[in-house]
């Protein structure tokens, strides 16, 4: 009976799990929320062909305005708009999408806005979403009614033997590349679009390159062009070139055929070498010898004997060589002419592409540089017209009138807070940012960055005494200054020629900012000139001490402006890092400072340089050797810190907390070049990539981390020779390019 229930009501459960709705009397099964099944989607998507990367195509799948753009009344608002598809580079078609629809969804795709320059019609243009049709295709075809014009490429003569010559032009249609080996010259038919007032201007630029092969390596080697039209560069682009300081580079739409000649693969660099100085003097007997120095290996790879100095713009010029990426050399002198010293500069035109916030415009400048000679991409003028220096010699001072040893500039005196003012302004900067060093062949090194020493109109004191002819601007702050000197200790002056200054603002801070320098060419370049200090009273050695006063007078009535500079020898301790250093060749400083674990360097090393860093020494290693990397000691979250020490506290400036340099290093990476100040432009050239001239493992990577940590060691000097430090960069913990090998210096 028992079983007869119990199977009964298996049967009775069994029903209601199939009939639900007619089992009232089963109260144990509850019912559950139900919720609806989403529709399902698919991605409406297709291909478009032939289009260009600068003018899109609109697109609608179903007559309106599919997508949503700013609202340019309210920013923060959008507003329907049809959807606009570009090309991409390189590439003869690219995908479009109109993201995931419903399934089923059905569509009409047309083209409701045409790209300039085409005419771009739809196959297989309607269907429905995820029914399995074929995707739609756009094509794109050049419009008649729209001018295209033929680029022709001569060849020189010359260059017709070359192997491996290719000519490449990259539009915004497409980059189309030809072999030109043995030819007189190449066609790209209708490959120019005269785009009239539509924007974006139409640009083009062409390339030559000759490819050489070497140990199974091959280079591409670039070439330059002789422009058979106006605003065509050197560079092989359709822009035209900055007639003066103040007017950017412009891209010019062309308006029929273009042609152009591909006139030079190889470059020669050259030099001037002139006397500098009263009265004029000759070479002596015997001469000098230059050498063009590979930056990468230190190989000199040429050398050339000079016997004479040139005469006006004469110049003297080492054997053609190639122009590519690792086309970096450093024109130097190893073998001076008796009884004077020379030194290598030059100049290059710096463009500019920022605009500045005072004088509304791109500033371009012309900087002063060293001894580089780039051959490394002619389309960025930083990077191309080192090809020729001037090298210039001086007689080397007679024993009264040699200096020696590196100077830093004093520290300032904290203010101290009083009822009347119980915040005063921070005045003391922690550390001197400001270096001199004098060789005792004539010549001085000169390093400023960022000193917030300099800031006169915001924080006078003896030194830097306020003034209104001084612009307070601390982007143009920073910089080396590399020249000659003349120091008469009995007429109490020193004069400073400058013939390298990466601190081209004319009314920055530093030497070329001193009152009696030359005044500026347009307000945007510095020209090599000479400033006098008086007053010049020099303490004995060791720990010397310099004071210098630089003055001027003008206007009318006249204004005497005078600047007074107080600087002391840093200290140095014997057979450990701590101390001043430079190179045997003098184009390099640095100083280190245990107590504060930071380390400046400058040089002139090819490009001018300088960095400011925090650097220690870690891992266990001692002041005479061992391991040496940055560190972030010289920042905090918002604001500068002045010292680099580890655990220091000094008070932050709110100065420095929107711009937070932490470890400047100049020359410097940027997407161009460096900011350009409120009225002068950039600060300096941009530096080329592989350029290793920095103190090892003083350089920040893009994001502003560290490289890897450099070796060091100190060998104590015997006999009364100096101390000598070795450094080596490094990779991963390998030894990489040259040991840098500087000696210790002391004041005399």
């Amino acid at each position: 009976m028992n079983s007869t229930i119990s199977i009964s009501r298996l049967v009775a459960a069994g029903l209601c799990a199939a009939l639900l709705w007619a089992c009232d009397s089963i109260k144990d099964v509850r019912e559950q929320p139900s919720t609806a099944i989403p529709p399902q989607q698919a991605v409406l998507e297709g291909k478009v062909v032939g289009l260009g990367t600068a003018r899109p195509v609109g697109l609608s799948y179903n007559g309106t305005q599919n997508c949503l753009a700013p609202d340019p009344a309210n920013p923060s608002a959008q507003l329907p708009t049809h959807c606009k598809f570009y090309g991409t580079a390189g590439q003869a078609e690219t995908g479009f999408t109109f993201g995931s629809l419903d399934v089923g969804t059905p569509y009409q795709i047309t083209v409701e806005i045409q790209p300039f320059g085409k005419v771009c019609t739809v196959a297989n243009a309607s269907g429905t979403v995820g029914g399995g049709t074929t995707p739609p295709v756009v094509t794109c075809e050049n419009d008649d009614a729209v001018s295209r014009h033929n680029l022709t490429v001569n060849i020189a003569p010359a260059l017709q033997t070359l192997s491996n010559l290719k000519i490449t032009l990259a539009t915004e249609d497409q980059v189309n590349s030809q072999d030109a080996t043995g030819l007189a010259s190449v066609v790209f038919p209708d490959a120019l679009l005269n785009s009239q007032t539509n924007l974006p201007a139409f640009a083009f630029k062409v390339t030559a390159t000759t490819d050489v092969t070497v140990d199974g390596m091959t280079t591409s080697n670039y070439c330059t062009f002789t422009p058979n039209a106006a605003s065509f560069t050197l560079g092989g682009e359709n822009k035209t070139t900055p007639a003066a300081a103040d007017t950017p580079e412009a891209t010019v739409v062309p308006t029929g055929p273009v042609s152009v000649t591909v006139n030079a693969c190889s470059f020669a660099p050259s030099a001037t070498v002139q006397y500098n100085g009263t009265p004029a003097q000759t070479m002596p007997a015997g001469g000098m010898t230059l050498a063009l120095r590979n930056h990468l290996t230190g190989e000199d790879v040429q050398t050339l004997e000079v016997n004479a100095f040139t005469a006006g713009a004469a110049t003297v010029s080492f054997a053609p060589v190639m122009a590519n990426p690792k086309a970096i050399y450093e024109l130097v002198v190893t073998r001076h002419p008796a009884g004077q010293h020379c030194i290598v500069s030059g100049s290059t035109v710096v463009n500019a592409d920022t605009t500045s916030a005072t004088a509304k415009s791109l500033r371009n400048i012309t900087a002063p540089t060293a001894g580089a000679v780039l051959l490394v991409d002619p389309a960025v003028s930083d990077w191309w017209a080192y090809a020729s220096r001037a090298v210039r010699c001086r007689a080397i001072p007679a024993a009264p009138g040699r200096l020696t040893g590196t100077y830093q500039m004093d520290r300032r005196t904290p203010d101290v807070p009083t009822d009347a003012v119980p915040n005063p302004p921070f005045t003391n900067p922690g550390r001197g940012r400001e270096f001199l060093t004098f060789f005792e062949d004539g010549t001085f090194l000169y390093g400023i960055n960022f000193n917030a020493a300099s800031l006169t109109n915001t924080f006078p004191n003896p030194t830097f005494p306020a003034s209104a002819a001084l612009r307070n601007n601390a982007f143009a702050s920073s910089g080396v200054t590399h020249g000659f000197y003349n120091y008469n200790s009995a007429a109490g002056t020193i004069a400073f020629t400058v013939l390298t200054a990466t601190n081209i603002n004319p009314a920055g801070r530093g030497i070329t900012g001193m009152p009696g320098y030359p005044a500026a060419v347009s307000g945007n370049t510095t020209i090599p000139g000479t400033v006098t200090a008086t007053n010049v009273v020099k303490g004995a050695a060791p720990g010397s001490t310099l004071s210098l006063t630089f003055s001027s007078t003008s206007g009318s009535p006249a204004v005497t402006t005078t600047r007074l500079w107080t600087m002391t020898e840093p200290e140095s301790i014997p057979g450990e890092l701590t101390g001043t250093w430079v190179t045997p060749d003098h184009r390099r400083m640095f100083a280190y400072n245990k107590g504060e674990t930071f380390a400046f360097h400058i040089g002139v090393n090819g490009m001018g340089n300088l960095q400011d860093v925090c650097m220690i020494v870690i891992d266990g290693s001692t002041q005479s050797e061992g391991i040496i990397t940055k560190h972030a000691g010289s920042s905090s979250n918002s604001s500068f810190q002045y010292t680099c020490a580890p655990g220091a506290s000094n008070i932050p400036v709110s100065i420095f907390a929107a711009y937070n340099t932490r470890t400047p290093d100049l020359p410097h990476y940027a997407a161009k070049n460096s900011t350009p100040s409120s009225l002068s432009g950039p600060t300096t050239p941009r530096v080329v990539p592989g350029f290793i001239g920095r103190f090892p493992g003083a350089g920040s990577q893009l994001d502003n981390r560290p490289n890897s940590p450099a070796q060091f060691s100190v060998t104590p000097g015997v006999s009364g020779e100096p101390d000598t430090l070795t450094v080596q960069a490094t990779l991963n913990g390998v030894p990489i390019n040259q040991p840098v090998i500087f000696l210790r210096e002391r004041a005399n």
